[in-house]
């Protein structure tokens, strides 16, 4: 646990007994594992897209499209990596991510395959 996770924790109990409620260790942990997992899962996203713009466009569909892919399981496996305190956590945010890759890539191949055809 480092220095920032002790803080956070602290807070939560400090905020917990100020409103005159027993901290609960359990739910602490949880919303920090959550916080964590919403900064990895933010990062990761970042990642993505920054690869995306270095892809460049307009490109073969089949080269886009490999490249693509190519980000998202990197993006997948930098994100677990991330995500090994609470393994319900790391399915919900790796399935978000998911979520979110499965939509941005058909939106960038598609928005790929306008530009092959306006410039062809």
């Amino acid at each position: 646990m480092d220095g920032e996770t002790w803080v956070s924790l602290l807070g939560m109990y400090v905020n917990a007994i100020n409103s005159g409620t027993v901290p609960n260790i359990e739910s602490a942990w949880t919303q920090i594992c959550r916080n964590k997992a919403q900064a990895a899962l933010s990062a990761v996203v970042d990642q993505f897209e920054k690869e995306v713009v270095e892809l460049g466009s307009p490109v073969s569909q089949t080269e886009y499209e490999k490249s693509l892919q190519d980000a998202e399981r990197t993006a997948v496996k930098d994100l677990k990596k991330e995500l090994t305190a609470d393994e319900q956590i790391a399915h919900e945010f790796v399935a978000r991510l998911k979520q979110y890759l499965a939509k941005r890539i058909k939106e960038l191949s598609a928005q790929n395959h306008h530009f092959c055809q306006e410039f062809a």
